[in-house]
């Protein structure tokens, strides 16, 4: 989602591409198809001395493609503040882990949330001179890479992070907690709450 590449996560992954050579960097998304955008894609990249050659831009496929273009990746680079969920998972499953950089905000925590359920939490950056040491160190350790990520879909399949029966039940336990909660104070906990909770999430 072109949206969430912002300014500050252009410098970053720049500063990423400036420090490994050799390395390239592929978005994609449909609207990299539009021959504009990907231009303006381009030219903040180049403002920061990366050249074209070295961002791949990609339009939309068919799912099965999509998946079968992880296999064209090494690591994965999660968006800040705003970050991926549902294509965290999809790369993690492919064998590609993913660096992220949590917030405050939940929308900013997706990535942490199913790294550390899938045992990846060392893959959770603390700041983002942290994210970008992380992926320049990760990128240099080739044999380490090339085994997790011989191991990494079956270390997904049992862990939390794909244990629906495990959510299921954790699930239901807090809606019935909430439940009991509701009632015992008459519905009123549920109201303050809400003329409690702040309005600006900026």
């Amino acid at each position: 989602n072109l949206a969430k590449i912002t300014p500050l996560v252009i410098r970053t992954w720049s500063t990423i591409l400036h420090r490994i050579p050799d390395a390239r960097l592929v978005l994609k998304s449909h609207p990299l198809t539009d021959a504009e955008m990907a231009e303006r894609v381009h030219g903040a990249f180049a403002s920061l001395d990366i050249a074209p050659e070295r961002v791949l831009l990609q339009g939309p496929s068919g799912h099965r493609a999509f998946m079968r273009a992880f296999g064209e990746i090494d690591i994965a680079l999660d968006p800040f503040p705003y970050s991926g969920g549902l294509t965290t998972c999809e790369a993690l499953w492919m064998g590609v882990p993913t660096i992220a950089l949590p917030g405050q905000l939940f929308a900013a925590r997706h990535s942490t949330s199913h790294l550390s359920n899938a045992g990846l939490s060392d893959w959770v950056a603390g700041s983002v001179d942290d994210y970008v040491d992380m992926a320049v160190t990760r990128a240099s350790e080739l044999i380490a890479l090339a085994e997790l990520r011989g191991g990494l879909r079956e270390k997904v399949r049992r862990s939390p992070l794909c244990d629906a029966p495990r959510f299921g039940r954790a699930l239901g336990e807090a809606l019935r907690h909430a439940w009991r909660d509701w009632c015992a104070t008459g519905g009123q906990g549920a109201r303050e709450g809400l003329n409690d909770a702040p309005g600006d999430y900026t």
